[in-house]
């Protein structure tokens, strides 16, 4: 149904009523078409170019947004509460050993006194069918200038007299003994010359907004070749929902289907794909920034045990208690996303030459406020900067990967000047950033799945995807020139996830990939092109008397554009 058509012109002959088009025109959208405004000038879509479409296929097109001056102000840089003790902290750590500064001069009086002591505990998960939120607390090893930190998660505890001064958590890299849960049921795949792969999760960041308030970090990738994923359309609402298709290859809904039979099931009995990389001899990561906004905050269940060999979940759920809010952030003098990083960093220094599979997934900060992530701009960009100075990018995938655009903010809610707001909304919210830094040897080695990926940078593709493209990386030779060009003779491209390494079609629409009606970010011109020719015989029909044998001409038509969801 087409609706405020607003702000329309008609140059003709004779003034043309426009509320007679409107109201004859009533039913001549499909079904499954939604009108939204676009400022544009309504043009034949033969004329389109790139800076008309950031995509532009038959089955799916994603419209260019110029920059507006009205968004500079969403790129001033946001002032996060600052994480205390960052001046002078009493105690301090490398990347091995724990040590009492003596720069902290509210305690120089008191490092001295015997009374003065700080201890070192183990900070480990409950056993196994113990929930995740519960830790526990070992001995305490009384220490008086330096520790080795031999354990990954550890409490300091400073005490003078009688008094408790300090108090803190730290992480630590710690290389364990690779072991598997199970047999490998892939012997093959673990002596293939295999990725490192890591995602980097930022919650609630478009493709548009990352560009904004991430130039740095999107500035490297762009510098270091990474592919971007121009219609990557999220498929569901909130962070878990489009998170799970991911990691799983499912929908939320069929995943809790098929392990959550009551409300007593745990999490720990579903297809992830950490497990599948594990199974092909890869040490596993997953972790998250906070507990209150992760990906799996809005479900009852919890892991009952350790899903990945590195699991960050319980360290930062028990550093998290009896925090202020104005330090939820923060872990001592650091923001618990810059541990967490620097948590992946030294885990891929001290596993090397093992093959590393990570998921970090940042909530705390990026979901907060509009213009938040340009505080992470200059960490993330430092280590990826450090990745690459070590040699990392040369054996590693890292996909940069939102769940959707901020929901709540002024970019979505906000009318700025009456400019388009429609459009921007709908393309923030239903767009997440997708990028993927592709190692240097990997066009070398599998080019037609590098120039299938490339391709499909201007496709439309979504999470499910990402899962199967994930399952390739396992078994690199699913990816051989011989082996897609077989692939590419089967009934692949019905399926709701298509491997980005296979040529997704062009005609792709929201529909075939599992998006639902509401979540589509697709427009389809083409349509309206086609029904500017019955619009004018409507008109002529309307406005021409009966008896007037005058013939009138409809010389031009400029209007906001009005584009239509594409979900057939």
């Amino acid at each position: 149904m087409i609706v405020n058509l607003k702000s329309a012109l008609i140059t003709s002959i004779g003034i043309v009523p426009l509320f007679a088009v409107i109201t004859n025109l009533s039913h001549a959208q499909s079904a499954h078409s939604q009108i939204l405004f676009v400022n544009a000038t309504l043009q034949d879509s033969s004329e389109t170019n790139d800076k008309k479409y950031v995509m532009e296929n038959e089955g799916c097109s994603v419209p260019h947004i110029t920059h507006d001056p009205t968004w500079d102000v969403f790129q001033y840089s946001a002032k996060l509460n600052p994480c205390l003790q960052n001046q002078h902290p009493l105690i301090k750590k490398n990347k091995t050993h724990i040590w009492i500064s003596n720069r902290n001069s509210s305690y120089n009086r008191a490092l001295d006194n015997p009374n003065f002591k700080c201890c070192y505990t183990i900070l480990q998960l409950h056993s196994i069918k113990k929930r995740d939120k519960s830790s526990s607390l070992r001995n305490c090893m009384y220490f008086k200038n330096t520790i080795l930190a031999k354990n990954e998660f550890i409490r300091i505890t400073c005490s003078y007299k009688t008094s408790v001064i300090y108090d803190e958590k730290f992480v630590f890299a710690v290389k364990k003994p690779f072991t598997r849960q199970r047999p490998n049921p892939f012997p093959s795949l673990s002596n293939q010359s295999a990725y490192n792969v890591v995602i980097l999760g930022l919650s609630s960041i478009s493709r548009l907004k990352f560009h904004r308030t991430m130039k740095d970090t999107s500035n490297f990738a762009k510098n270091q070749g990474a592919i971007e994923l121009f219609g990557y359309n999220k498929v569901a609402d909130n962070t878990y929902q489009n998170v799970i298709p991911t990691i799983v290859g499912m929908s939320a809904e069929q995943l809790s289907r098929t392990c959550w039979p009551n409300t007593l099931a745990t999490l720990d009995h579903c297809p992830y794909i950490w497990e599948r990389f594990k199974d092909s001899g890869y040490y596993t990561v997953l972790a998250e920034d906070t507990t209150e906004d992760g990906i799996f905050k809005t479900n009852h269940s919890h892991f009952s045990a350790n899903p990945t060999d590195y699991y960050f979940h319980p360290f930062t759920n028990k550093t998290n208690l009896n925090r202020n809010q104005q330090q939820s952030d923060c872990m001592g003098d650091e923001y618990y996303y810059l541990v967490a990083l620097n948590y992946i960093r030294d885990l891929m220094s001290i596993l090397s030459p093992s093959k590393l599979f990570a998921l970090f997934w940042e909530s705390s900060i990026s979901r907060k406020k509009n213009n938040f992530p340009n505080s992470l701009d200059t960490d993330y960009t430092r280590f990826l900067q450090n990745l690459n100075s070590r040699g990392f990018l040369n054996e590693t995938f890292i996909f940069v990967l939102s769940d959707r655009g901020m929901k709540h903010g002024d970019i979505r809610l906000t009318n700025r000047h009456g400019k388009s707001e429609e459009r921007l909304r709908r393309l923030e919210e239903r767009l997440p950033v997708a990028s993927i830094l592709v190692p240097p040897s990997f066009g070398e080695k599998y080019p037609l799945a590098y120039e299938n990926l490339k391709t499909n940078s201007r496709r439309l593709s979504t999470a499910y995807d990402v899962h199967e493209t994930l399952i390739d990386l396992i078994n690199l030779s699913a990816i051989s020139n011989e082996e897609l060009i077989e692939r590419t003779r089967t009934h692949y491209t019905k399926k709701k996830g298509i491997s980005l390494f296979l040529p997704i079609p062009g005609n792709r629409t929201c529909r075939s990939a599992g998006i639902k009606k509401q979540w589509c970010a697709c427009t389809d011109y083409k349509t309206k092109t086609r029904l500017v020719p019955r619009i004018y015989k409507k008109m002529n029909k309307v406005v021409t008397p009966k008896k007037l044998k005058m013939k009138r001409r409809m010389r031009n038509i400029s209007t906001e554009n009005f584009v239509s969801v594409n979900h057939t």
